[in-house]
């Protein structure tokens, strides 16, 4: 899939969907990306519209390099929740967890499995018109379609 433009961009967003039909769930991908600057992203949302999501994202950090970070936008107000961390392998599977209104995020790096903090309470992503999706987002903000992300074994899994 080859980047567009932001979550909360109203145009030339480049992600598919998937509606969210449980409250309780597990949702995974396996994503191959090379972002070469931190305006290009990839990654697994948790999306109710432009001003309301969660995303588990691979960019790129001047200091880290190819990286894995969670950001959120709440009532339009957008945040950066954790510090880059660094990732090695080729492949990297992103994961979700959604007990509730509580979402645990993690990954996978070659075998080792690290949790993202903090959990995140996520009753911002209720109440919309449309209801949650699960969704699978390229990002290039820098040159529309330059970055592009293979996205593989997508799981969607009630509990």
């Amino acid at each position: 899939m080859a980047g567009g433009q932001s979550p909360q961009s109203e145009f030339d967003q480049h992600l598919i969907a998937k509606r969210q039909t449980d409250v309780n769930f597990s949702t995974s991908v396996s994503v191959k990306f090379d972002p070469k600057n931190y305006m290009q992203l990839a990654g697994l949302g948790l999306y109710l519209d432009i001003d309301n999501y969660a995303f588990l994202a691979i960019s790129y950090d001047e200091k880290v390099g190819r990286s894995i970070t969670l950001l959120k936008a709440e009532k339009s107000e957008f945040s950066i929740l954790t510090s880059p961390i660094a990732v090695k392998s080729e492949a990297v599977t992103l994961k979700a967890d959604v007990t509730g209104i509580t979402g645990t995020f993690s990954f996978i790096d070659g075998n080792h499995e690290v949790e993202i903090n903090p959990k995140l309470d996520l009753s911002f992503l209720s109440g919309g018109f449309t209801g949650n999706f699960i969704a699978l987002d390229t990002i290039d903000m820098g040159q529309y379609n330059r970055a592009k992300a293979t996205f593989n074994s997508f799981d969607y899994q009630p509990k």
